[in-house]
């Protein structure tokens, strides 16, 4: 039990803030495209459309070049050894990317298993009035 306390202690918690951004990156990257790039709006005539279209079209850049743009902030925490503002920036480029892969991945393979369409379930968890591929349903208006 000391030796696995002593490997989380000292091999995986310096690394904190890689995983956090991983976690964070899946979250926001999920939220967005289920609600904000939808299908519905890229297909939805008016002034906007072809700007829709255009961040529905690059999904899969959005994590590594929000990775990017993160590290340009002032102190940024990044795990040990990482110095230096190229490696910062591929460090969280980096991190954005094994973001968007490993959940391609992983929806793919649940996918194959199971049947269960991962894309469809969270963004029925996320939004029920609206399903993600579904251009016919817009979301609700407040009025």
């Amino acid at each position: 039990m000391e030796e696995t306390w002593s490997f989380i202690k000292n091999e995986a918690l310096p690394h904190w803030p890689f995983v956090f951004g991983y976690i964070s990156f899946v979250v926001i990257g999920y939220f967005m495209k289920a609600q904000v790039w939808t299908k519905a709006r890229a297909n939805k005539p008016g002034k906007l459309r072809n700007f829709f279209h255009f961040m529905r079209r690059t999904l899969a850049m959005h994590a590594p070049v929000a990775g990017v743009l993160y590290s340009l902030m002032p102190d940024t925490p990044v795990s040990p050894g990482v110095e230096g503002m190229g490696a910062e920036m591929l460090y969280w480029g980096g991190c954005g990317m094994a973001s968007s892969f490993s959940f391609h991945a992983v929806s793919k393979y649940i996918k194959g298993k199971t049947g269960v369409d991962l894309d469809k379930a969270i963004t029925a968890a996320v939004s029920p009035s609206m399903t993600p591929d579904d251009p016919d349903k817009t979301p609700p208006t407040q009025s």
